[in-house]
């Protein structure tokens, strides 16, 4: 690619390199590769089903081992509200008319004069959108439930599940956000409210982290021709999507990261089957944690354990290599547990057997977006599979030894997606990095478990806080 000294002055100031940019054109011209997908997983076929027995075992390991490693919880949380709002905006009738019939019963309710909320629904939404202007605010600061001492944002249902999840086993409590950059000092100030709050009912001693996606992990776009996009001279970089922060996840310094994406909480009195299930994820990735690193000192010590086979194939399905150094490079990767859905027509990914291009197959979340929309077989199985990702993950990041994985090495590069957008009236292509739970963990050991869908409530619309689970 032929740049400009404006361009190259750009790229450095981002931290990109020329080299990397023109992997890039490389790869939006070629498109992304359709994932082969195996099969969807299932139970009994990728995704385990635990008995209350095993439950309580996992409870219990997970009680029993919180206090001795460095858990933190690290919360996606970019971006304004506009899309929980994209409905009002756009005027769409249908939705406009459930917002006003149910905004009573709304949190955000609070914010709104009373003369305004007894006037006409057009009002009302003008005051949300014009006035209040909460499409522009942070999810996390969105009022999403009434409680008996006053509302809650989505942030502060975090501090609620942090306290109840790990109040009694960790002598700090580590909540990591990435933020957007014009977010970040209004986030930072309501958060910290919420520590002195939080930590001074409960003596508890809040740790604050903040990152933002990195400039060098942006992306460029191309046109029709193929060239790439260009504005006042400059390339037009855009984000690189949520697989940029296996960058930030990797910056931690932590042992157990919990992830949960931020608009997925609940009011308090509705927490304990959450704060239930997050202890049993948790139980199992020490359970698993716990014998991986049983076998590999025992291949350094020059045994071959029993069982080891058995082990792979059963928990994370896969066949044991025959060679040790084999075995060891299979075995000494991130670990990750990952919560499991039933499908009830939720938009999103799923997990799935992966054929690679080695032919191993493997456990992926995928994406319908990785599928090739034109193969018939695949879309099928996309259709018909048995469950749904709701991001509730609890991850391992670090070795038998104590070293942090480079969690960049278990990346695929080549499960990047290619966006379709529109800028200045044109039809563009953006390249976007491989997800963060989806090709940017595509190395990982990876454990399904099925979690109840009343773990699951996710806003993506506003309307959303109409539904059970919002409603206190």
């Amino acid at each position: 690619m032929e740049l400009n000294q404006k361009q190259i002055a750009q790229l450095q100031k981002a931290g990109i390199s020329k080299d990397y940019l023109s992997a890039q054109k490389h790869m939006l011209l070629k498109g992304a590769r359709g994932i082969e997908l195996d099969r969807a997983a299932s139970i009994g076929d990728g995704i385990h089903a635990l008995s209350e027995r095993e439950q309580e075992v996992m409870i219990q390991l997970f009680e029993a081992t919180a206090p001795e490693w460095k858990i933190i919880r690290f919360v996606p949380a970019s971006g304004a509200a506009t899309r929980m709002f994209k409905h009002l905006i756009a005027k769409d009738e249908p939705a406009q008319s459930v917002f006003l019939e149910g905004l009573d019963k709304m949190a955000i309710s609070e914010d709104i004069p009373k003369e305004i909320l007894s006037g006409e629904g057009d009002t009302k939404v003008d005051y949300v959108l014009n006035d209040l202007q909460l499409q522009k605010l942070p999810k996390a600061l969105i009022k999403f439930h009434w409680s008996p001492e006053g509302s809650h944002t989505a942030l502060e249902e975090h501090f609620e599940e942090m306290v109840e999840l790990l109040g009694d086993f960790q002598e700090n409590l580590i909540l990591h956000f990435t933020v957007s950059p014009e977010h970040l000092e209004l986030f930072r100030a309501e958060a910290q409210k919420l520590a002195e709050k939080y930590g001074t009912k409960g003596e508890l001693n809040f740790i604050l982290e903040y990152s933002e996606q990195s400039s060098a992990t942006q992306s460029i776009a191309i046109d029709e021709t193929g060239e790439v996009v260009q504005e006042n001279g400059e390339l037009l970089l855009r984000p690189g999507g949520h697989g940029a922060l296996i960058h930030n996840l990797y910056a931690m310094v932590a042992d157990i990261a919990f992830i949960k994406n931020i608009d997925n909480v609940v009011p308090k009195e509705k927490l304990k089957p959450s704060i239930r299930w997050k202890k049993i994820l948790g139980g199992k990735l020490f359970d698993l944690r716990i014998k991986v690193f049983q076998y590999l000192i025992a291949l350094d010590e020059g045994r071959m354990p029993y069982g080891m086979d058995t082990f792979l194939l059963e928990e994370f399905g896969l066949k044991c290599p025959e060679s040790v150094d084999d075995i060891k490079t299979l075995l000494n990767r991130p670990i990750r547990v990952c919560g499991m859905v039933k499908n009830e027509g939720e938009p999103g990914g799923g997990p799935f057997w992966v054929r690679g291009k080695d032919g191993i197959v493997s456990l992926q979340i995928v994406e319908k977006s990785q599928v090739d929309a034109s193969d018939e077989e695949a879309m099928e199985k996309l259709k018909n599979s048995t469950h749904f990702n709701p991001v509730d993950l609890v991850c391992s990041l670090r070795n038998y030894e104590g070293r942090k994985f480079r969690l960049l090495d278990f990346v695929d590069p080549q499960s990047f997606f290619v966006s379709q957008k529109s800028h200045e009236g044109k039809n563009i292509r953006a390249f976007e990095l491989p997800g963060l739970w989806n090709g940017a963990m595509a190395h990982w050991l990876t454990s399904f478990i099925e979690v109840p869908i009343e773990t699951f409530n996710p806003v993506k619309s506003v309307n959303d806080l109409l539904k059970e689970g919002h409603q206190s």
